[in-house]
């Protein structure tokens, strides 16, 4: 929720003002860790669509403020603020029972980024391509990503070789509700998600998972939206500071909309896509190649398909990061037009822009 930025912003400004002078009476409830990252972006784009295609574009994205810690031996707390130039919100606000509870169980309750996928629980400062895919920006549900109030219980389940993880979620869903109608009561979705971890060697890795998520879009009209997805990520060692990234997803989406008959008929689109993406990693420098092909979710809108050029570096270590990225965009039916990023992230604690 977007509040007035003036009024939003003071009440931020105390809060992390409270937190970090509170008297150290127990560390890690009065002390918590805390971490500032922000981001610059140069963009410019060639589309003669976009009002400023061909001319070069400086911003502030955005200044990110973490608090976290353990709350007791059995639970962590999370907070994570956002500063932009739209507003400040509370992007993140949770707790997490890590330990105590029955059957080995973990618990997580608040707002918080959903399980859905291989990179929607992450923030964009930690991909290594800069901005989120627009196949996820299309099919999620949610305003920047799936993010919504909700209560998690996992397992994690040892199976062999397999660390396999079962997650389920019971949401507010707020994220849900059609742009036209976040002013209407939310029902309660769901988010489900699967994933199965292995080593492969001594360092490196492969996972892959499953998601389903379904929640009400139009609460009056008993309109919803449906999601299942495929992820998948490979990270294979060739030296001790090199190696190889491969990983993607694959989502199907069904969602309702009002067919425009005038008699309250529901006419359901099931567009599918997916992006895939590689990189190689030396030390603290990165380049790779991502491909995304998608049907937009309304008729009469076309497949997009995208591919795109990225990398990049970090100055000594992890805090100061800079990341290019060059795509050429490609709806189906009229001409392609190329997309530039440049982007320097920097951080002070614990919470780094991108692990490498």
């Amino acid at each position: 929720m977007r509040f007035n930025m003036h009024m939003s912003a003071m009440l931020l400004l105390a809060l992390t003002i409270e937190l970090c002078h509170s008297t150290p009476v127990r560390a890690g409830v009065t002390n918590p860790n805390i971490s500032v990252i922000g981001n610059i972006l140069l963009r410019m784009v060639d589309n003669p669509a976009d009002p400023n295609h061909s001319r070069p574009q400086l911003a502030f994205e955005e200044a990110e403020v973490q608090f976290d810690d353990y709350l007791n031996p059995y639970a962590r707390g999370t907070f994570v603020l956002a500063f932009s130039e739209e507003g400040a919100e509370i992007e993140e606000a949770f707790f997490e029972i890590v330990r105590g509870l029955p059957a080995g169980l973990g618990m997580k309750a608040g707002k918080f980024r959903q399980e859905f996928g291989r990179i929607n629980s992450q923030h964009p400062h930690a991909y290594s391509f800069i901005s989120t895919p627009a196949l996820l920006e299309a099919y999620l549900p949610g305003e920047e990503s799936f993010n919504d109030v909700g209560i998690t219980f996992s397992e994690l389940v040892p199976l062999g070789p397999v660390a396999a993880t079962f997650s389920g979620t019971v949401v507010s869903g707020a994220a849900f509700l059609a742009e036209e109608d976040s002013s209407a009561e939310s029902r309660p979705g769901w988010n489900f998600h699967w994933r199965n971890f292995v080593m492969v060697g001594a360092r490196s890795s492969f996972q892959v998972g499953l998601s389903a998520a379904s929640g009400i879009s139009q609460p009056q009209y008993g309109m919803k939206t449906s999601l299942f997805g495929f992820d998948f990520k490979s990270k294979l060692y060739t030296a001790p500071t090199s190696y190889l990234t491969l990983q993607g997803e694959w989502i199907s989406l069904s969602k309702d909309f009002d067919d425009g008959s005038g008699t309250g008929a529901i006419e359901t689109f099931e567009p599918s896509g997916f992006y895939v993406s590689t990189d190689y990693t030396v030390g603290r420098i990165y380049g790779g190649v991502k491909i995304e092909n998608f049907a937009e979710v309304e008729a009469g809108t076309p497949t997009i398909s995208t591919m795109g050029l990225y990398g990049g570096f970090a100055l000594l270590e992890e805090s100061t990061l800079f990341r290019l990225l060059i795509e050429n965009i490609k709806p189906d039916g009229v001409d392609s037009y190329n997309r530039y990023l440049l982007q320097a992230v920097f951080s002070m604690g614990p919470h780094r822009p991108h692990q490498f």
